[in-house]
């Protein structure tokens, strides 16, 4: 057990080194005890106070007062006592609902439309407070709301206002995503080839896993050289990638040691479609994966519902970014942000306005450098002088030249507390008369949902 703490351990510490900064906690300090209440309501990181009547669960929705959540949205409220009718503007958005109906009419600077309430409002005899489904009137005004089980908190976030970067302050990032851009009908051939070198302070893994069996720092290494065809939402890829755990399972049992030693060269072989998000492959390991599988097997699964499952819906974003569309850096941010929507928590709030930051501080034109010579453009971004990555150093080069395009990263330095890494990475893309190549006609599909259902 004590070595399951120490590999999860240290997992979570390479996911934090390899972005460059450790955890950032939210301020959620607050004019009021949130403990007295059993339920809470968090808005823009800041917890809401209910004056003279509490948050109440009613089948599994947060009911709360009307006026104190509409007025902490924002909104201005009017009540209408002979009809009981609640009726709020919010910018140029008005709701109004009837206390007692299940629908909430939605008008949208012109454009109306209707939602009904799986809870409907009512009024509460034990206090005389009418109350609401905090997720509908949030999610009425465009706001993205989520839930944190364990805080027993609505989390609910503004991502229009958190997102508050101008796109005439990113004109040449705009300009180098508009140039390395996929077009709509043409196919592309994409490689990467990097390494990672990751060096873990035992002092930290000690930290995450108390009772951890750590030795001495860990250090691992990670490699990978692919290549992949791409056509509008189409995509099949040839990758080899190694795995090097360092001292980390040493001293296992051999079945455990020769499993360490089969991760240091892998082969995968896989085929996806970006418009359903399902993804086929198979790999030098497959039967570590299930024992059903064969030579002719190819494994099947759908990469937005395990993204989902683990909190991101990225599905919005990935189609948005298929050849022939346009994507601007706020989009992306924007998109990005409301995809974390399924694991909100307390600290949410305050992670992605540091994360919206460091992009800023990273994309911005004053940190590109750009050089033309010909038809050849090279945008450069110099790491070392972002002071959010906090002392990690290198460069991003990215260069463009008649539809081909390559970009060259690098990445390194230390993480206080943390430990340090290097990382060099090269892609590469170019027009190909290649075809994408699928799944062979009368290969044995293996779903693999029910194996990841864990991640649930």
């Amino acid at each position: 057990m004590k070595r399951i703490k120490s590999l999860l351990a240290v997992i979570l510490c390479v996911a934090m080194i390899a972005m460059g900064s450790v955890a950032v906690f939210a301020d959620t300090e607050a004019s009021f005890d949130p403990g007295k209440y059993t339920y809470n309501v968090m808005i823009n990181g800041k917890y809401v106070e209910f004056t003279d009547a509490a948050p109440e669960n009613i089948n599994g929705r947060i009911m709360v007062p009307f006026r104190a959540i509409l007025e902490a949205l924002g909104a201005s409220v009017d009540w209408d006592q002979v009809t009981k009718t609640v009726k709020a503007v919010f910018g140029d958005i008005t709701i109004d609902f009837v206390v007692g109906k299940s629908d909430i009419n939605i008008d949208n600077n012109g454009t109306k439309s209707v939602k009904s309430m799986d809870v409907v409002p009512f009024i509460n005899a034990a206090n005389d407070r009418t109350y609401v489904s905090t997720r509908f009137v949030a999610e009425s005004f465009g706001y993205k709301v989520g839930w944190d089980k364990e805080n027993k908190t609505v989390i609910i976030i503004d991502i229009n206002r958190l997102v508050n970067i101008d796109d005439n302050d990113f004109t040449i990032m705009n300009q180098c995503i508009k140039d390395t851009g996929l077009q709509a009908g043409t196919a592309y051939e994409e490689t990467l080839k990097g390494t990672l070198a990751i060096t873990i302070l035992k002092t930290a893994i000690q930290e995450m896993a108390e009772g951890a069996e750590i030795a001495d720092d860990i250090k691992m290494g990670v490699s990978m050289d692919g290549a992949a065809v791409v056509k509008d939402s189409e995509m099949s890829m040839d990758l080899k990638m190694g795995m090097d755990m360092g001292d980390l399972l040493s001293g296992s049992d051999p079945v455990t040691a020769a499993v360490a030693e089969m991760f240091k060269n892998i082969d995968v072989k896989c085929y996806m479609d970006a418009q359903s998000g399902d993804m086929y492959f198979k790999t030098s390991i497959d039967t570590l994966i299930s024992q059903e599988a064969t030579s002719d097997s190819w494994f099947k699964m759908n990469v937005y519902d395990i993204m989902k499952a683990l909190g991101m819906d990225l599905k919005a974003l990935v189609q948005k970014a298929l050849p022939g569309n346009t994507l601007s850096v706020k989009d992306v941010v924007v998109m990005m942000a409301a995809a974390n929507e399924e694991s909100f928590t307390i600290n949410t709030y305050s992670q992605l306005n540091s994360s919206i930051e460091l992009i800023k501080e990273m994309l911005s034109d004053s940190a590109v450098k750009v050089e033309k010579n010909g038809n050849r453009t090279t945008y450069t971004i110099n790491l070392s002088n972002i002071s959010s990555l906090q002392g990690l150093g290198g460069k991003v080069v990215s260069v463009c030249e008649n539809g081909n395009n390559s970009s060259v990263i690098t990445l390194k330095g230390d993480v206080p507390g943390m430990g340090n890494l290097q990382m060099d990475m090269t892609t590469t893309t170019k027009k190909t008369s290649r075809s994408v190549e699928k799944v062979p006609a009368g290969a044995k599909i293996i779903d693999i949902t029910n194996l990841l259902d864990t991640i649930k």
